[in-house]
């Protein structure tokens, strides 16, 4: 955690705290300073959060004692690690990561002024994925704003300052918890003191990013007294929010429409999730219309000019010239005779000089410098295997969330902008891929179920991560067919702009057990017929049962539960025989499909097929002989490929 700022700032002397040494101070706020700090005995950096817990009110000191309480085990890429707290006579300390960087705040008002909005849409996609891992968690940040929002100088963002979050399960908020949070970024339910939910930190990340893209803010104090505050309540709860093009004209309508929607009054006209304001956020169309072109001549544009004395002093009253065309009279003192110049011998250019002692200087001072590095820098932390399970562990549970909503836009925000390997899709775009989710969502009635196990993760450099991830799946279509099974899918991801994204996902195996819809109601005649038929059971129906038997046994054992559906439904001599060893390493695990299921006199054929890659499919015929036991068919014969 830091703001980088602190060069104006005294150090506080190398003072020890617990195991750690403080080195110069990064920020301050309110009632508690940051700092730099250092692992003693190691060049392990820290940021340190130092608070005056002397005389302070009890319940705030509570709120305190909550902020590791709620940051502890969050684990998400975008948001500040703790790694402990303590307390010492009358301060409290709070140690988290050290990011090198700045906020948001220093970025918008300090450096860059508003900023462009794809380069926002990047920094806001990680917060709402931060803020949104947060909510699935049961807890409501209460105070986001741009100062608590820090970005590393690769552009990765991190989620800071828990001090006033709530858990969701706490209920309403009592008398004590009115008025928290930073005023200008409040949510008018929050501002009334009323009953709060993830939407009010929604709200504060629409009024954040109409700062981000205009460096004002909509709803803002003149002064820090309590007057300006209850001015600046006042508006939030009964003005409209400002136009954004008034303080920066180059945002687009879709840009504004998107703030109105996330900074709505009443939070059921806001997005109702993150997912749902990151989908929003990946789809809203960045570009404006051109300018119209002026119709007066550039040429006739009047400038400003302040002439200067022969000294070169500014007279104190600027005159308007224009640019000179035909009839224009010369610039600066008008009318006035115009002084012959003096011409000034020839002199030899000391340019050739000045250049050769620059170049000298230059390349003295790049070696200097680089050896001045080399003596002075920190060991560099290399991104470890480690850091690549917790980031891809991190991606996996972004990406189980947006498959369970069905939300296409979210989804699509995890991918790469382009050249993404996405299945059988080479080199597609984001906007490719969110177009083939949403034809798939669009199919779907509901997803059940959606579980992803980061297998195996490994770093292959600092910014590229190759992963596997075990996928557990059932959903229903809109037919009422259930799509259920298994994938294994080699997914890589790649630093771009501090943003973790997936560059390539491919399919490694697949073991599926789909349902068909259900048959469609009989005519009144066939269901005469069939209740005609009821207390009879036909030979068609013991075939079927066959069938359902064998279906079992094949996707149970391709499915990864290959021993116990052996046990299970095989019986006599198979059970204990050598085919058991045999058949199991051919079909557990492989990646075969089971196709269709046919009889074939007494016997029963089941078809598997195995994608052997370049679209070729290997296709196996496994034969069944089955015997009506207690609980049902079992298999007493298999022959592969007879």
């Amino acid at each position: 955690m830091s703001d980088n700022n602190s060069q104006d700032r005294p150090s506080p002397g190398g003072r020890n705290v617990g195991r750690y040494q403080l080195l110069d101070e990064i920020g301050a706020g309110g009632m508690s300073r940051v700092y730099r700090g250092r692992l003693q005995g190691s060049q392990e950096l820290v940021a340190i959060k130092v608070i005056q817990v002397e005389n302070m009110d009890e319940e705030f000191e509570a709120r305190l004692r909550r902020e590791p309480e709620v940051q502890k085990g969050l684990g998400h890429e975008n948001i500040v690690r703790l790694i402990e707290s303590f307390r010492e006579h009358d301060e409290f300390f709070l140690v988290m990561e050290y990011v090198e960087g700045r906020s948001m705040a220093r970025l918008i008002h300090e450096e860059a002024g508003p900023l462009q909005f794809d380069r926002a849409r990047g920094y806001f996609r990680q917060v709402l994925r931060a803020v949104d891992h947060l909510h699935r968690l049961g807890i409501v940040h209460r105070d986001i704003k741009p100062s608590n929002i820090l970005i590393r100088w690769d552009d990765a963002v991190k989620l800071a300052d828990f001090g006033i979050a709530k858990f969701t399960w706490q209920g309403a908020q009592t008398k004590t918890q009115r008025g928290l949070g930073t005023p200008e970024y409040m949510s008018p339910e929050q501002a009334r003191g009323k009953s709060i939910d993830p939407r009010t930190d929604i709200y504060s990340i629409g009024i954040t990013l109409f700062e981000a893209l205009t460096a004002r803010k909509p709803f803002a104090r003149e002064e820090d007294t309590p007057m300006a505050y209850v001015e600046v309540i006042q508006e939030i709860l009964t003005k409209p929010l400002p136009d954004p093009r008034a303080f920066y004209p180059a945002i687009s309508p879709d840009v504004v429409r998107l703030l109105n929607k996330a900074t709505a009054k009443d939070p059921a006209d806001r997005f109702q999730s993150c997912a749902e304001f990151l989908g929003a956020l990946e789809i809203v169309d960045s570009s404006i219309a051109p300018p119209p072109v002026s119709s007066p001549s550039a040429a006739s544009t009047p400038t400003v000019v302040v002439p200067r004395t022969a000294a070169g002093a500014r007279v104190s009253e600027p005159t308007i010239a224009r640019s000179a065309g035909a009839g224009s009279a010369p610039t600066g003192m008008a009318g006035a005779a115009r002084p012959v110049a003096r011409q000034e011998p020839p002199k030899r250019s000391v340019l050739p000089w000045i250049l050769l002692v620059m170049v000298v200087l230059g390349v003295g001072g790049y070696f200097g410098y680089q050896e001045y590095l080399k003596r002075n820098a920190l060991p560099v932390a290399h991104l470890t295997d480690a850091d690549a399970m917790r980031i891809s562990r991190s991606v996996a549970a972004d990406t189980k969330q947006y498959q369970m909503s069905g939300n296409a836009g979210a989804l699509a925000s995890l991918f790469d902008e382009k050249n993404v390997e996405f299945f059988k899709m080479k080199k597609a775009t984001r906007d490719q891929i969110r177009a083939d989710i949403a034809k798939l969502t669009s199919t779907l009635a509901s997803t059940e179920q959606f579980d992803i196990n980061v297998k195996r993760a490994r770093a292959l450099d600092d910014s590229t991560i190759e992963s596997e991830w075990i996928i557990n799946y059932q959903r229903t279509k809109n037919d009422g067919s259930i799509l259920r099974g298994s994938t294994s899918n080699l997914t890589r991801l790649r630093l771009v702009a501090g943003d973790w994204l997936i560059t390539s996902q491919r399919e490694n195996w697949t073991q599926r057990n789909n349902v068909p819809p259900p048959p469609k109601p009989k005519s009144d005649s066939a269901a005469a017929d069939s209740v005609k038929h009821a207390q009879t059971p036909s030979a068609n129906d013991d075939r079927d049962a066959k069938f359902d038997a064998v279906r079992a046994f094949i996707t149970g054992v391709t499915g990864g539960d290959a021993l116990t559906t052996w046990n299970r439904m095989t019986t006599g001599a198979l059970k204990t025989s050598d085919e058991q060893t045999r058949f199991l390493g051919n079909f557990s695990g492989k990646g075969f499909d089971l196709l269709d299921v046919s009889a074939s006199g007494d016997a029963i054929i089941a078809r598997l097929a195995h994608e052997e890659g370049k679209g070729i499919q290997n296709i196996v015929r496994v034969q069944c002989r089955l015997a009506n036991e207690v609980g049902g068919y079992k298999i007493t014969e298999l022959r592969v490929n007879p």
